[in-house]
């Protein structure tokens, strides 16, 4: 059953995400409301002063392999910080959609 098989993935993909704090989870959660993605340069929208400040959250969600962030092919100096596959199976699982 597809949806047992997800809830395993999500246990097991959980199991990485232990050193995150709770201002990492909250970022994590406002990544996930603006549709998964942003730039460095948004750091304002997520409350934080600047970009250095927002990078020791991004560092802890990436080391979990929940989000990835890419350099843009056509724009080397542009980057992107995005949801993985396995972040949003984590937030399925956070969110109690999973079955126990």
């Amino acid at each position: 059953m597809l949806e047992v098989w997800l809830a395993e993935q999500a246990d097991r993909y959980e199991e990485d995400t232990k050193s995150i704090t709770k201002a990492g989870w909250g970022f994590f959660g406002a990544l996930l409301a603006r549709g998964g993605s942003c730039s460095p340069g948004d750091f304002a929208q997520f409350g934080f002063k600047s970009q250095q400040v927002m990078r020791p959250y991004v560092k802890q969600l990436e080391d979990a392999n929940l989000v990835h962030s890419a350099i843009d092919e056509s724009d080397q100096r542009r980057r992107t910080i995005v949801v993985t596959s396995n972040g949003w199976l984590v937030h399925y699982k956070r969110s109690g959609y999973a079955l126990e």
